[in-house]
């Protein structure tokens, strides 16, 4: 039976639950080390965050091949990227935020058009603080090319997963619906959770969080012109949502949190500080609730739906197109547009495992030749 076995310093109760892959603790890893058998049935994936001391090991893995997740290069750091690649023993990265599937004049052309309707219409006061993020989101777009050049150069593939949610949101979502924490159940199967009668939707959209960047705000106030206040639940924090223990979040949060995306019909996902990637995405599907995601991302310019992975939400021009929707969606409607999301993610998922064992093979990480076998 093939597998996917994962080496990391705490289980991920994402990967666990909805990819299916199997933990194993970090130190565990010399014991494939010292094995002299190929077990052709296994796949193994290295975790790595920003720590380069973590990829010391693969310099003593031999024959031994392996995948590297680098799940917290979010900013695609060159010196990381570089050493992984180098390495004899990576098959190929996966990340939680992809490399870009354009050429750089295209998507530097994207990246100006995108920002031409903000800035005409955001407030001038907020103008300055997105005129002055330019220089920032250019040197991104040049470190994610430089990335993907640096797969060409040592022929390595690349893999992209949406960001998944949070070990912190998923204790807060079964502490909340009385789940079992232990058990290795998807939070996203299409019956889910026993949680609709207990969590009324009582509003249309939802956005608990960091205010962060401009382009967030700008999603945010263009959420608050379009609905009053009892269609909008609107909380602004120093951290996160509330799902990431290090950034002012606690249990306590954490299950505000899952209760805010639980009572709302939409939720909105804007994109990150860095990239267009949100936890946002699973974690509202986990909830039942539909991610609003922005129709094109000022910061990721490059952003095009890759053959094969989902996109989320109403598909509109603009965030007014958008919101204006909202509310013409009834509840067999909204119910059918979530079951889709959740059953193109599956999807998605079982690619990217067939990638990682072997048996689907993705021939580049470039749009036009991003071809999974079957």
């Amino acid at each position: 039976m093939n597998q996917i076995i994962y080496f990391s310093n705490e289980r991920s109760e994402f990967l666990s639950r909805e990819l299916g892959w199997k933990f194993k603790e970090r130190e565990q890893l010399s014991n494939l080390i010292g094995s002299t058998t190929v077990d052709d049935s296994t796949s193994y994936v290295l975790m790595v965050g920003h720590d380069l001391n973590e990829i010391k090991i693969l310099n003593n893995l031999g024959s031994k091949r392996v995948w590297v997740f680098l799940y917290a290069d979010e900013t695609y750091i060159p010196k990381l990227n570089f050493f992984v690649l180098q390495k004899a023993s990576v098959i190929g990265i996966i990340r939680a935020y992809p490399t870009s599937s354009q050429n750089l004049v295209r998507a530097l052309f994207g990246l100006f058009c995108s920002w031409m309707k903000p800035i005409r219409e955001t407030p001038s006061y907020k103008r300055k603080e997105l005129l002055c993020s330019t220089p920032r989101g250019i040197m991104f777009l040049f470190r994610k090319h430089f990335v993907s050049s640096l797969h060409q150069l040592f022929n390595k593939q690349s893999l992209s997963l949406v960001p998944g949610y949070t070990n912190l949101f998923a204790k807060a979502f079964c502490d909340l619906f009385k789940m079992p924490l232990s058990s290795d159940a998807s939070l996203l199967e299409r019956e889910g959770p026993p949680i609709r009668a207990n969590v009324p939707k009582k509003f249309l959209l939802n956005f608990v969080g960091q205010e962060g960047k401009w382009w967030r705000q700008y999603a945010i106030w263009k959420a608050s012109n379009h609905l009053n206040e009892s269609e909008l639940t609107l909380k602004k924090r120093v951290g996160f949502g509330g799902t990431i223990g290090s950034n002012h979040a606690s249990l306590v949060s954490a299950k505000e949190y899952v209760e805010a995306l639980a009572s709302s019909k939409f939720t909105l996902c804007p994109p990150g500080n860095y990239s267009y990637g949100s936890f946002r995405i699973l974690e509202a599907l986990a909830a039942r609730s539909v991610p609003l995601m922005a129709p094109t991302s000022s910061w990721d310019a490059s952003f095009e739906p890759i053959p094969g992975r989902p996109t989320f939400g109403i598909l509109e021009d603009s965030w007014d197109a958008q919101f204006a929707r909202l509310k013409l969606f009834s509840e067999d409607e909204l119910r059918e547009l979530r079951e889709r999301h959740i059953v193109d993610l599956k999807s998605y998922f079982r690619l990217i495992n067939g990638v990682i064992m072997g048996y689907k093979s993705v021939l580049s990480y470039d749009r036009d030749k991003f071809t999974p076998n079957s």
